[in-house]
């Protein structure tokens, strides 16, 4: 088994944080641009796919 998981297969509590405050690397933040860019493309076509569903249904059940 892993250095720092439980019988159960858990992360322990004393290695995330350790491993949340120690390796903050170029690498990481690279990673970290990547996945809030992915998450703003989500939002943004989430939100126009809504306001497009909002509006035909306006269109066909009034």
């Amino acid at each position: 088994m892993a250095h720092g998981n439980t019988a159960h297969g858990h992360l322990s509590h004393a290695t995330t944080e350790r491993s949340a405050g120690e390796h903050m690397t170029a690498m990481d933040y690279a990673a970290h641009e990547a996945t809030y860019s992915t998450f703003l493309g989500m939002v943004k076509w989430s939100v126009i796919g809504l306001v497009i569903l909002m509006a035909l249904m306006g269109f066909f059940l009034t």
